[in-house]
């Protein structure tokens, strides 16, 4: 059936009426015009006031699904370059579209999740759906909040409460049970890691070290038994060795193991080993110094993927104390420490201490690891396959890979858990959740960084684990910014400079000739005062992604500089298209058009609605017009014999003289 909002049915019914009325009296031509303008006004606006066809089936018969569920709730970040955020999970193999479902905290305040905030709503099959607090605009409590899931019809699907959140823990939930966590995992899978209490607890007490993920069914954990030590944690403990992809067996054959390089005995029951959707909790065992101990898959029940992968060791408190990654695993060879820099190596050492490869063939290793940024170290990284930044974005989401690029900011300018880089096809963000990085990094040096392509709001970054990560190959490269007009995919993680007018600003961002956002990060301890309203400023900064939007986030004070009128470089559309993308600029000026035609349908509208209300204050006085113009009309086509040949032209007499001369009167 045709349903019809209140504003069409007043509209169709003022038609009618108008129309009624011409067979009634000519008196009311002015009125049917009147409607018919009307009319045509709100046909041009149809999509305000358009019918909505809808099949009454649909709207008794509509299901949801029952898959979607809270997944983890960040009440209380560490700091203001964090934002709070309520995640969703997607427990169905099938995808779900989430545009229209709703969440709402304790106090009723209400979010619908509209697709036009989002760069897509549609959540795959054990997917996430990450709802930040910028947009939803709902505000966690710190002492005590609940958050409800709705589907779009308002039926309550799932819920949960907290008390007392700590700073940068979340409320996760792993197998329908939910508890603090302190590893935060927006978008990926949950990593239950809680604080203890007390790190001297009995291993009988305290079963801090647990750590599970969002799918019972590929987790294993084994309690630690009751012993009379207490729980441990020391450095000299590490990832020594793995066998992602043995000659033999995969699912029987793989294995990891640890050593302890310290010269102490160490505990290491309620440790945990994990590549982030299995998790293993060592039990009551001790290590000896100088000891190397191999877990097997069959007892982990953790399979490493061939094509890559990243393997973390935990200690019961939930610190990562060591972790590596790597990629495109040789069969029949293990990735084994030496030193501070991981190799494959065909010489295969369980329970041992490692040994190099027996062939002189280099080929295999894809070493990235190493915080010496010596020649030597230099001239070892030189066979790793890098692929350039651009070819990186195609990745897919998990995949493994080895970038090079020129640093544009450090970790901390602008976040606490990430830095840029670029190289001569693009930039992207350099992420590390630990917030490991090297030491000593500076800005203009060159470094090769091994990592995971991943996504986080529609930017891309490659995220690493630890400091071995990441090799310095270079130092005192200058990086150009490139000139740009518009902000776009092409130009993301880039260093750009924009030049133009100031048309709005706050004491966190500005909006420049309405083209360009500035955001200015609390970190980089930005003076606001650059960027008053009306001023012609250059600014420099990283080009970043928040969802749909494009932001250009300057570094510090000195990338922000005032020019005079005369000074602003325009862009001519030729650099543009080299710069940007034309088809976004087109869109941006199309978007104004759209805007300046709305401005000019209201304008006649409300034209309309003073002619609407004078015509019926002075509707006599016109329906009299009306009637002398006829009567005039009329004379004026009687032949006059008498006056034929000699009339004399006359001032023609106008519906608005007569209406005046009413009015006088």
């Amino acid at each position: 059936m045709m349903r019809c909002n209140g504003h069409q049915l007043f509209f169709w019914e003022s038609f009618c009426y108008f129309m009624k009325q011409t067979n009634h009296s000519a008196r009311c031509s002015v009125r049917v015009l009147f409607g018919l303008l009307v009319l045509f006004i709100f046909a041009s606006v149809r999509p305000t006031f358009a019918c909505e066809e809808e099949s009454e089936t649909t709207t008794s018969t509509t299901t949801y699904s029952s898959a979607m569920q809270l997944s983890e709730l960040y009440p209380r970040p560490a700091s203001e370059d964090e934002e709070e955020f309520i995640e969703l999970y997607n427990s169905s193999d099938a995808v779900i579209d989430v545009n229209g479902w709703k969440v709402a905290d304790a106090s009723g305040k209400t979010y619908a999740i509209n697709s036009e905030q989002f760069i897509s709503t549609s959540v795959n099959g054990h997917g996430y759906f990450v709802i930040p607090q910028s947009i939803s605009k709902i505000y966690l409590n710190n002492d005590e909040d609940s958050v409800t899931l709705y589907q779009p019809n308002d039926t309550a699907l799932d819920s949960t409460t907290y008390t007392d959140a700590t700073e940068q823990q979340s409320w996760s939930q792993s197998s329908g049970d939910w508890q603090w966590s302190t590893t935060v995992t927006e978008g990926e899978k949950n990593i239950i890691t809680a604080v203890a209490e007390d790190k001297n607890t009995d291993a009988t007490d305290d079963d801090s070290g647990d750590s599970t993920d969002n799918s019972s069914n590929d987790s294993t954990t084994n309690t630690p038994e009751a012993n009379s030590d207490d729980f441990e944690t020391s450095t000299a403990v590490s990832l020594s060795e793995l066998l992602p992809d043995p000659t033999g067996v995969d699912s029987t054959d793989e294995w990891i193991e640890i050593a302890n390089t310290g010269d102490g005995a160490v505990y290491i029951g309620g440790w945990q080993l994990t590549d982030q959707s299995t998790y293993y909790t060592i039990g009551d065992l001790t290590i000896a110094a100088g000891e190397y101990l191999l877990f097997e898959i069959g007892e982990t029940g953790m399979s490493l993927n061939n094509s890559g992968d990243t393997v973390y060791l935990i200690d019961p408190y939930g610190d990562i104390v060591n972790g590596t990654q790597y990629v495109n695993a040789p069969e029949g060879e293990s990735w084994a420490r030496f030193g501070d820099d991981w190799q494959w190596t065909n010489a295969l050492t369980p329970a041992e201490a490692n040994a190099t490869s027996t062939t002189s063939d280099e080929g295999s290793s894809n070493d990235s690891e190493s915080n010496d940024a010596s020649s030597d170290n230099e001239e070892e990284t030189g066979d790793v396959d890098v692929v350039s930044i651009e070819l990186l974005r195609t990745l897919e989401d998990g995949q493994g890979a080895t970038v090079e690029g020129v640093v544009t900011v450090l970790p901390g300018v602008l976040g606490s858990q990430y830095f840029y880089i670029q190289d001569d096809t693009s930039g992207v963000q350099v992420y590390s959740y630990s917030k490991t990085f090297p030491e000593g990094l500076a800005l203009g040096d060159r470094v090769r960084v091994t990592g995971e392509k991943s996504t986080s709001r529609g930017e891309t970054r490659i995220k690493t684990s630890t400091a071995d990560n990441y090799v310095v190959v270079g130092h005192g490269e200058t990086v150009t910014p490139r000139d740009a007009s518009i902000l776009d995919e092409s130009l993301e993680g880039l260093l750009v400079q924009v030049e133009g007018s100031v048309v709005d600003s706050s004491s966190t961002e500005a909006n420049i000739d309405d083209l360009i956002t500035v955001v200015l990060k609390s970190s980089a301890n930005i003076d606001s005062s650059l960027l008053e309203e009306g001023k012609n400023v250059a600014v420099v900064g990283i080009v970043g992604q928040s969802d749909t939007e494009y932001r250009l986030m300057p570094r510090s004070n000195d990338d922000i500089t005032e020019l005079a009128s005369d000074d602003i470089a325009l862009i001519q559309p030729a650099q543009a298209a080299t710069t940007g993308n034309p088809a976004a600029l087109s869109s941006i000026i199309a978007a104004k058009q759209r805007k300046n035609t709305t401005l000019l349908v209201v304008v006649i509208i409300a034209l309309l609605a003073v002619i609407s209300g004078l015509s019926i204050r002075y509707k006599k006085t016109i329906a009299a017009a009306v009637v002398g113009i006829k009567k005039q009309g009329t004379t004026s086509t009687t032949p006059n014999a008498a006056t034929t040949n000699t009339a004399t032209p006359s001032k023609t007499t106008t519906i608005f003289d007569i209406a005046r001369k009413k009015i006088e009167q």
